[in-house]
């Protein structure tokens, strides 16, 4: 914060680039005729509304307030009663109230006036302050000792001193001492502007001047202790023509600008944050009387105004201490002497109030509205219903960023407003309902307006689709538990119905009940993995989806009885064998049965069921049978086996006479059946006699000899023995002679 006694906000530049520009960038607002023979201006708070007014005093005597309109407008106030000769005005809340007073010096009196606001442009209460052959060339007015209460602080001729002047709060003002800015007081030494500003960043206000030292024009740094008054300091060598204060680099550092004095150039001087401050650099202009500073192209930089007869030009600063001109404008026929910038319809751009000389006109301009450009952008500009959307706006024109309101619509409805900030502001959306929609940005401000438009689409949200069974693996027919779930990015549930297709059966479609269906599932006979397809077939605000599950289906256990009867037999008699299949679950099953007896196949059973087999060749055989799977149901196997037995034989021997010899004789049977072509051994004694073959009839006899007579007669008989065969079980019989 810093006030000066020419009211002026100061900039500064390290370089400086001029193209000009002949465009009417200011519109005259108010023009006012005196009072009298307009002498000084100064700016104000006067009635308390938060606009900035301002204030002129004649040389005849006359003061009036001139008070800001919402509109920028300025309406004239009551007359006050004003010193003759003012040469200094400032403008400061002396006594608390909200409404800034006024204090006017009048160099040939050697005295100041204050005068109290009573918040409708009327000043009251006035009071002096006295010099003893100390002319008051300037004056400032700020809050020196922190109590809350402005105090006023005077630059003077000759001495080169500053006064300090504290007010209470109750319309008193009592003298606190003052400073000289040269150190020791000087003849001629005038004190040229006056700026209150903290210098050395220590919180406190200190005095700047610029007085001459030795001859020689210097920038003079008082610190303030705190207490209204000022201590020690700094200087810095420079011209002090007007100048203008404010960190024109943005580096936090106060900096000077100064008209130099071939009335051609500015020069710079950055400041270092400790009360001093860099060498000059002049920068060539063209012809410059009075400056000012302000933000004229709404981006937060302090920019310059300068006036040179009727000729305003304004530099804008790209924040980097680099200007360039941003327009000339002429105004009105007369010269000015002094111009200001202040911000008369508080809407972020500097406005001018200009001093004319010729027939003592005060003119208040402000910026004429420009053409704007307004650029949307909408990101994303494609996405899901619901999905967060963030729109940019931007509006400038040729001076700059604009300041002001974007409304915005979307296919005609509003759906919001930005604030714009240096130019720029951002809106969150929606996307609204499914579809492509139409955006229009309109900007209304203090330029013309404008619109930007943009177009968007907003697709259905993607579902989510979640199948869930249960059991997941168990036998085929066992009924499954489907669950689906269907849902969405956030916290909306998905409406409509749900297809689900389940491998092998026909499709089945389920509605949805807060976003869920379930089914009990029954599966056909098929086995192994049995596929699920849930499909959301989506509704206004969720596009379509499919989700997947499956199970396991494993066979129905299948046990298979097998017996056969008799287990043991004699060759040539049949066995039977049983087959039955039966599950633990389902019941007794149907169906065939293959039986392989030692690996060859001798028959089918329609289990359960019985098939009788031969008894094959003599020994233990094997039955196999064999359930094949089908239908869901496993297949099963058993085995059993059997025993076939060789055919007992009986064998009836005979001694006796056979035609008119005596020799041996046997019959071969089985079961009562003769047995044929059978080996019969005939022997007595031990000693072999013949061995015959059993002919059709079952018997076998030995040929006549008289060997086999006498052997038959020394042993008194004979035995005959079958020795069996694969099939026929051995006998033997004895039988004696003459039996």
């Amino acid at each position: 914060m810093f006030t000066s006694s020419l009211s002026l906000a100061l900039i500064g530049a390290a370089t400086l680039t001029v193209s000009s520009r002949a465009h009417a960038q200011f519109s005259e607002t108010f023009v006012h005729d005196g009072p009298g023979s307009a002498n000084v201006v100064t700016t104000g708070y006067f009635n308390g509304d938060a606009l900035l007014d301002f204030v002129a005093v004649g040389v005849d005597g006359q003061l009036r307030a001139y008070l800001t309109g919402s509109d920028g407008a300025h309406v004239a106030g009551p007359l006050s009663a004003a010193p003759l000769g003012v040469n200094a005005l400032a403008a400061g809340d002396l006594d608390g109230d909200g409404f800034d007073d006024i204090v006017m010096c009048v160099a040939d009196a050697n005295d100041c006036t204050f005068a109290f606001g009573d918040g409708t442009g009327l000043f009251v209460d006035p009071g002096h302050l006295a010099y003893d052959d100390e002319p008051p060339l300037n004056v400032a007015v700020a809050d020196l000792d922190g109590d809350g209460f402005d105090d006023i602080a005077t630059g003077h001729e000759f001495s080169c001193r500053v006064y300090s002047w504290r007010s209470d709060g109750a319309r008193g003002v009592e003298a606190r001492g003052y400073t000289s800015l040269n150190g020791s007081p000087q003849r001629n030494a005038r004190t040229r502007n006056l700026v209150l500003a903290d210098f050395n960043g220590d919180g406190l206000l200190d005095v700047m001047g610029g007085p001459l030292t030795s001859g020689l024009p210097v920038f003079s740094v008082r610190f303030g202790v705190g207490d209204g008054t000022f201590g020690g300091g700094r200087t810095s060598q420079g011209e002090t023509n007007p100048f203008v204060v404010d960190d024109f680099d943005g580096d936090g550092a106060l900096d000077i600008i100064a008209i130099m004095r071939s009335g051609n150039a500015l020069g710079v001087m950055h400041g270092n944050g400790t009360g001093t401050f860099g060498a000059q650099v002049a920068f060539t202009v063209g012809p410059v009387s009075a400056l000012a500073a302000g933000d004229f192209t709404g981006d937060g930089v302090p920019d310059l105004v300068l006036q040179s007869g009727n000729t305003l030009t304004v530099l804008a600063n790209d924040g980097t201490a680099s200007f360039s001109v941003a327009w000339v404008d002429s105004i009105g026929s007369d010269p000015m002497s002094d111009v200001f910038a202040p911000d008369w319809d508080d809407d972020g751009y500097a406005d001018v109030l200009a001093s004319t000389t010729g027939d003592f006109v005060d003119s208040a301009y402000t910026r004429a509205p420009e053409p704007t450009t307004t650029t949307v952008a909408l990101t994303p500009p494609t996405a899901a219903q619901g999905a967060a959307r963030q729109l940019s706006v931007s509006v400038t024109s040729a001076v700059g960023p604009a300041s002001g309101t974007v409304t915005v619509t979307v296919d005609d409805a509003a759906v919001g407003s930005v604030t714009l900030v240096d130019g720029e502001g951002t809106l969150a959306l929606d996307g609204g309902a499914v579809g492509s929609h139409t955006l229009v940005a309109t900007y209304q401000g203090q330029d013309l307006g404008s619109v930007g438009t943009t177009s968007f689409v907003t697709t259905a949200r993607a579902a989510t689709v979640s199948v869930t069974v249960t059991p997941g693996t168990a036998e085929v027919f066992t009924p499954r538990d489907l669950s689906i779930v269907v849902s969405g990015p956030g916290p909306e549930i998905p409406s409509g119905s749900v297809r689900v297709d389940i491998a092998g059966e026909a499709s089945l479609t389920l509605p949805l009940v807060a976003g869920a269906a379930r089914i009990d599932a029954h599966a056909s006979d098929a086995l192994g993995e049995i596929q699920v397809t849930a499909t959301y077939l989506g509704d206004s605000r969720f596009a379509p989806a499919t989700g997947a599950s499956s199970w396991i289906a494993t066979p129905v256990p299948t046990a298979l009885a097998l017996s056969v009867t008799p287990v043991s037999a004699v060759v040539g008699e049949g066995r039977a064998v049983s087959a039955s299949v039966s599950t633990t679950s389902h019941g007794a099953r149907t169906g065939p049965v293959t039986v392989s007896v030692d690996g060859a196949v001798v028959g089918t059973i329609s289990a359960p069921g019985t098939l009788t087999i031969a008894g094959g060749t003599v020994g233990t055989h094997t039955i196999s049978a064999t359930f094949a799977a089908a239908g869901g149901y496993s297949g099963a196997s058993a085995t059993a086996t059997f025993e076939t037995l060789r055919a007992p034989t009986t064998i009836v021997a005979s001694s006796g006479v056979i035609g008119l010899h005596l020799r041996p004789s046997a019959v071969l049977s089985t079961s009562g059946t003769p047995l044929a072509g059978r080996s019969v051994r005939f022997t007595t004694g031990g000693q072999l006699i013949c061995v015959a073959t059993t002919a059709a009839s079952g018997r076998a006899e030995c040929p006549a000899s008289v060997g086999t007579l006498l052997a038959l007669v020394l042993s008194g008989g004979s035995d005959a023995s079958f020795v069996g065969d694969a099939t026929y079980a051995p006998s033997s019989d004895h039988a004696t002679l003459f039996e």
